[in-house]
């Protein structure tokens, strides 16, 4: 009972606002990669679609 009578905290969202980046979101690569992956339909693809997919954003790092 003790449990479902308290609130939930907001601990998780204060923790996301201070989490360190690896990538530099900024850069031209991670933009090209944003805007490749906001356009896969991934409930469309294939194995072999997703291994073509994943090579090209890995292709896209690699050239960096």
């Amino acid at each position: 009972k003790d449990l479902e009578q308290k609130k939930p905290s907001n601990k998780v969202n204060e923790i996301d606002e201070l989490q360190l980046t690896i990538f530099d979101n900024n850069s031209s690569e991670m933009k090209e990669i944003k805007k490749i992956l906001d356009n896969v339909d991934i409930e469309n693809m294939t194995p072999v679609d997703s291994l073509i997919q994943l090579s090209k954003l890995k292709q896209i790092l690699k050239n960096k």
